[in-house]
């Protein structure tokens, strides 16, 4: 009986863990780490990525092939913005949601925009991550 407990309390652990640290789509078997924040962050990771899927098709495709960590950390690029370490070829770091979640699918976009330059081997950009940054806002605010 106490070792039925302690599988019980070990599998809840697991699903919580799963269901706040890791996004899985089947359909296309994009797989996505995401690592707390340790500060307050306003927005669901697993919710940007859904709007991305819904909204930015394009763009989400990119994000699964591209991409496998997600640290909501402050790194490099402050509280408030997002950064990509070439050090870090599949990990991309987000700030604190700025409280708006078509801005912080739009730092994602963006930061998955460098990861593309860094695997392709081309110089950084900002003008051109800022660009896939803003067709993205574009594309999922048009009413």
């Amino acid at each position: 009986m106490k070792k039925l407990k302690l599988l019980l309390l070990f599998l809840l652990f697991g699903l919580f863990l799963y269901s706040k640290f890791y996004y899985y789509d089947p359909g296309i078997n994009c797989k996505i780490t995401i690592i707390p924040a340790f500060l307050p962050s306003n927005n669901n990771t697993k919710q940007i990525l859904k709007m991305i899927k819904s909204g930015a098709p394009d763009d989400y495709m990119r994000i699964c092939k591209y991409v496998s960590v997600i640290n909501k950390n402050p790194s490099c690029g402050g509280f408030d913005g997002g950064c990509f370490q070439p050090s870090k070829p599949r990990t991309i770091y987000i700030g604190n949601d700025q409280s708006n979640i078509a801005m912080s699918g739009a730092i994602i976009v963006h930061e998955v925009c460098h990861a593309i330059q860094a695997s392709e081997r081309r110089p950084m950009s900002e003008r051109e991550c800022y660009a896939a940054g803003n067709s993205y806002l574009e594309s999922v605010t048009k009413y």
